[in-house]
């Protein structure tokens, strides 16, 4: 019987075909079978990895300008009916193939939005250089199919190179650099051969069998490594290549492309989702909260967008977000089993990232900006995660980090039963700074908060700090 991993490099499923309890188990086997790297180059990036804890995603392309979900309307399955319920699959791949004539970002301000995500507590940009539609957000010399395209009005602008103005931005903010880089491409006619993308039942894999095709098929890996060595040679520090599906990354040769691209940045990680513990330095869970620790770099990716009877990670207008709250209590969630979390927010039309959500994000940087210590650069502890409790720790091991996570209309209580067996020299309250009193009992370390502190406003979650 075929595992769920072959399931989705033959059939090119998305992961909203799967059921929750099928992706945690992949995800599990995955880790089971992770393979640590032994080059003190590759530990050292896994290691600063693990200490960036929360990434910004973003996936931008020609799909954001009519607000539908990323690519998937070129293939015919039900995500046409979904957001087109009028058009034949047929009609909208029409469509969709004049898109590019339109694309024209104009409000697009890469430093702006470096700022907002530095401040909501954002570490590194996983960005879509390229997705399943081969459309390219860099100015690359292998397709006209391009933001920098003859066909593209954008391509005179001053920022015409999408790809280099946002590395270029949140680099200089101090943030990593994840390449998403997508193995299909719908627009390459050595993948799609000429005609297909325009029949009905075409499917995200290779339109041709690979085997019985393999001069083809090696124009399309020639093709693919050209362009992921424009990424790494020309556009600065990369420190991952994240590859998602739409065909099998090994048998596409990404490993090995990978290491020859190492060459150039020896200590960038590579990523290809659902590769069978092959090439994935990072675990990449989707859209699913993992519910136990992982002892291996992971990386959950979802969307910041509330969904409705489908997932999207492009733009949807009138599109409803998560509150900082949700945000942050997703966050730790992730970081106290030992993952980090790739929060995914797509630009509007204009280039904008859509102010409903910024306006969630500048309320979680003002609880960032307090509690953010006892993020990033941490390491799980255990219990790890118990009611209300998310628990993290300094590399050192010297302060444990217990978040009580607050609910609606929460107020402070007076005594907080801290699980797990910590026996603490002191206690301190990382909203205030102040010294608690405490006492070990039998249920557990239970903390006192003083009169004065019982009235203090409190909002999405509080922290002990327990110096051991």
């Amino acid at each position: 019987m075929e595992n769920k991993e072959d399931i989705v490099n033959k059939k090119g499923l998305d992961a909203g075909e799967i059921t929750v309890t099928d992706r945690l188990a992949a995800v599990k086997r995955t880790a089971e079978r992770y393979t640590w790297h032994t080059r003190p180059e590759l530990l050292e990036q896994l290691d600063w990895f693990q200490d960036q804890k929360f990434g910004l995603m973003v996936h931008w392309g020609l799909y954001n300008e009519i607000g539908c979900k990323e690519s998937w309307v070129l293939v015919d399955r039900y995500w046409t009916k979904w957001q087109f319920p009028d058009k034949t699959n047929l009609e909208v791949k029409q469509m969709y193939g004049k898109l590019h004539k339109g694309f024209f970002p104009i409000r697009f301000d890469p430093k702006q939005w470096a700022d907002i995500a530095w401040d909501a507590g954002f570490r590194y940009l996983c960005f879509t250089t390229k997705h399943h539609d081969g459309f390219c957000m860099w100015d690359t010399k292998t397709t006209d199919y391009k933001v920098t395209g003859k066909d593209v009005p954008w391509r005179d602008e001053p920022m015409a190179d999408i790809t280099k103005h946002l590395f270029d931005a949140f680099r200089e903010k101090g943030m990593g650099i994840s390449a998403y880089y997508s193995r299909a491409d719908f627009a390459c006619p050595y993948y799609w051969e000429e005609g297909y993308g325009l029949q009905e039942g075409a499917e995200r894999r290779p339109s041709y069998d690979i085997e019985a095709n393999p001069e083809k098929w090696r124009k399309f890996q020639e093709f693919v490594y050209a362009q992921l060595k424009e990424l790494v040679t020309e556009y600065g520090k990369i420190d991952c290549l994240w590859f998602d599906g739409g065909c099998d990354g090994v048998k596409l040769g990404l490993p090995e492309m990978t290491e020859a691209l190492r060459k150039y940045q020896p200590h960038m990680l590579g990523v290809i989702r659902g590769g069978a513990g092959i090439c994935e330095d990072i675990v990449t869970p989707e859209c699913i909260a993992v519910d136990s620790y992982l002892p291996v770099p992971w990386e959950v990716c979802t969307v910041m967008g509330k969904p409705d009877a489908h997932t999207s990670f492009g733009y949807t207008f009138d599109q409803e977000y998560m509150t900082a709250k949700e945000i942050a209590h997703l966050l730790l969630d992730t970081v106290c089993k030992g993952g980090n979390l790739a929060l995914n927010i797509a630009p509007q039309p204009d280039g904008r990232l859509p102010e409903r959500a910024v306006a969630h994000l500048k309320e979680l940087s003002a609880w960032m900006r307090i509690f953010s210590p006892a993020i990033h650069a941490t390491r799980a502890a255990a219990p790890y995660r118990m009611d209300k409790y998310c628990f993290t720790q300094t590399k050192d091991g010297k302060q444990v980090h217990a978040f009580y996570l607050y609910q609606d209309r929460e107020n402070r209580e007076r005594y907080y039963k801290i699980p797990g067996n910590y026996n603490p020299k002191k206690v301190t309250d990382m909203r205030t700074g102040r010294e608690l009193a405490f006492e070990i009992t039998k249920a557990g370390l239970v903390v006192t908060i003083p009169d004065d502190l019982l009235g203090v406003p409190v909002n999405i979650a509080d922290c002990f700090v327990l110096s051991l």
